[in-house]
C-alpha cells in the first residue's frame, strides 16, 4: 500500500471530523478516489483524528425542548448527520427523561380499569398518548391479565347436494370452473391425485385406501411403488386397523423373514423388525416383541424366557422367576414328577453345577432378586409337599449373598459378621471356616460359637 502524502493526510484532517459517515465516506470518495474508506479511518486513528461529537447551544436547547415528547424518526431529522445513538448519548448527560414512555397515575388507573375486557380501539382512545404495544408492555410488567377476546367474523355457509357422494353438506366453491364438491370428496380427490402423481398408486374414490390390501401396502413401503419410489409410512386408515396389522406382520415374520416353526421364531429380535419397515407396527404391542408373538402364535405356547431377545425386566416380577424355576425343573431336566426327583435337587442346584450345565438365570436370579434367601426356601415354597431340610443342600447362600459349605458354616458367619459387627471373607471349597480368622482369641471365640450351635 503506497504511503499518505501531505495532502491527502491535510484532508482528512479537515474533513473527516466535522462530516457524519455517509457524507464522509461520499467525499472521501471524491477527494482521495484512490482510498478506500476503511483504510481512512484507520489512517485518521492513526493520526489521533476522531469524529467531532460538539454540540452547539442552540442544539442542546433544542434538544431539551424535542427530546422529552418528540418521535425518535422526527428527532433524528430534526438533527440531520447524528445518529440516534449520539443524541441519546447527549441525552443521558443531560438527564433528559423521555416522557412519551412515562405513565402518569390516571394513566395506570385507566389501563388497570379497562385493559382486560377493552378492545385495542377503545384502549387507543382513552389513552391516546400510548400506543397498543406500549399498554401490552406495561400491562405485562403490573401483572393483568387480558380477557377480551376478539369476536369471530361469522361465515355463511351454504348447504346443497354434493356432486359426488349425493349427499346434502357444506359445500366449498374453491375450483376455477366453480364445480361444487363437499370437504370430505374434496380431500379424497386430492389424496388420489398425490398418489398418483408421486408413487403412480391409483385409488378407486369408494374403497381409497382399501383398494389395496394390507400387504400391498407394506410391499409399497419395502420394495417400492409403481414409479419406484418408496412410500414413507403406511398410511393411517391402514395402521387403525388391527387385523390389517395382524396380516401384514404374519405375512413378513412366515414369508419374508422365513420364520415359520417354533425353533426359529424363537430368535426373533428388534432388528428383524428395523430391517423390515415394521417398527410403527410393533409399538401397537407396546414396542414387545414377546407381547406379538404370544398374540400371533398363541399355538406354539412360547414362554418369554424363551426368546433370545428377553428382556431386561423380565425377572423383576416374582411370579416369572417361579415359573421360570418349574419350567426348567419340567422341560430342561425332564422331570415329570417332583417328587421322585427329590434326592437329585440338592446335588443339581448349586452354583457350580448349573454352570456346568450352562444355566445362568437361575443364579441370577437367585443372587440379585432377593425374593428368596437360598434354594432351600424357594423349593420349599414352590414345592412344599416335598419337607426339604436345609441339610439336604450343599450350598448355602447368606443375606449379602456369599456362597458356604454347610448350614453350619452359615451360622457362624453370620454370627461373627451381624451380631459381632467384623467383617470377614468366607473362602468357598474344601477349607474351612475357622482358616480364615488369624486372631488366636477368634479362634477360641469361632470355637464357643460352633460349639453353641
Amino acid at each position: 500500500m503506497k504511503k499518505f502524502t501531505q495532502e491527502e493526510i491535510d484532508i482528512i484532517k479537515e474533513y473527516y471530523p466535522t462530516l457524519s459517515k455517509e457524507e464522509s465516506k461520499a467525499t472521501m470518495s471524491i477527494l482521495l478516489p484512490n482510498r478506500s474508506y476503511s483504510v481512512i479511518i484507520s489512517k485518521a486513528k492513526e493520526l489521533g483524528i476522531r469524529k467531532s461529537f460538539w454540540w452547539s447551544e442552540d442544539d442542546i436547547k433544542k434538544l431539551k425542548e424535542l427530546y422529552p415528547i418528540t418521535d425518535k424518526d422526527k428527532i433524528i431529522t430534526y438533527f440531520n448527520g447524528r445518529t440516534y445513538k449520539e443524541i441519546q448519548t447527549m441525552a443521558n448527560r443531560l438527564k433528559l427523561r423521555r416522557e412519551i414512555y412515562y405513565w402518569s397515575l390516571d394513566e395506570v388507573d385507566i389501563l388497570e380499569k379497562h385493559y382486560p375486557n377493552s378492545s385495542k380501539e377503545e384502549l387507543e382512545k382513552l389513552l391516546p398518548r400510548h400506543t397498543f404495544i406500549e399498554m401490552r408492555s406495561k400491562a405485562n410488567k403490573l401483572k393483568i391479565m387480558r380477557i377480551y377476546k376478539k369476536p369471530k367474523k361469522t361465515k355463511t355457509l351454504k348447504i346443497t347436494i354434493c356432486k359426488y357422494c349425493g349427499k346434502e353438506r357444506l359445500l366449498k366453491s374453491e375450483f376455477k370452473n366453480r364445480t361444487k364438491i363437499c370437504k370430505e370428496c374434496w380431500k379424497k380427490l386430492n389424496n388420489i391425485d398425490s398418489y398418483r402423481n408421486k408413487y403412480g398408486i391409483e385409488l378407486n374414490f369408494d374403497k381409497m385406501y382399501n383398494t389395496y390390501s394390507s400387504i400391498d401396502w407394506w410391499k409399497f413401503t419395502y420394495y417400492g411403488t409403481p414409479n419406484g419410489n418408496k412410500i414413507k409410512q403406511v398410511p393411517y386408515e391402514i395402521l387403525s386397523s388391527k387385523t390389517m396389522i395382524d396380516n401384514v406382520l404374519k405375512y413378513v415374520i412366515m414369508n419374508e423373514m422365513c420364520f415359520d416353526n417354533r425353533n426359529k421364531i424363537l430368535n426373533i429380535v428388534l432388528n428383524d423388525f428395523k430391517k423390515y419397515r415394521l417398527n410403527g407396527m410393533l409399538y401397537k404391542f407396546h414396542k414387545s416383541i414377546y407381547e406379538l408373538i404370544i398374540y400371533l402364535f398363541p399355538e406354539y405356547n412360547i414362554k418369554q424366557w424363551e426368546l433370545s431377545a428377553t428382556i431386561d425386566n423380565c425377572w423383576d416380577i416374582k411370579e416369572n422367576a417361579d415359573d421360570y424355576l418349574k419350567w426348567f425343573i419340567k422341560e430342561k431336566l425332564d422331570v415329570d414328577n417332583i417328587i421322585d426327583f427329590k434326592s437329585e435337587i440338592p446335588k443339581i442346584f448349586t452354583i457350580s453345577e448349573l454352570r456346568r450345565i450352562n444355566e445362568h438365570i437361575l443364579n441370577h436370579i437367585i443372587h440379585t432378586k432377593n425374593y428368596y434367601n437360598s434354594y432351600y426356601e424357594w423349593f420349599n415354597t414352590l414345592f412344599p409337599e416335598l419337607k426339604l431340610s436345609p441339610n439336604d443342600f450343599k450350598e448355602h447362600i447368606s443375606k449379602d449373598g456369599k456362597r458356604l459349605n454347610s448350614l453350619e458354616e452359615l451360622k457362624v458367619y453370620e454370627t461373627i459378621k451381624y451380631n459381632l459387627g467384623i467383617n470377614i471373607t468366607p473362602t468357598y471349597g474344601k477349607t474351612n471356616i475357622i482358616h480364615i480368622i488369624m486372631n488366636k482369641k477368634m479362634k477360641i471365640m469361632y470355637q464357643i460359637l460352633l460349639l453353641k450351635n
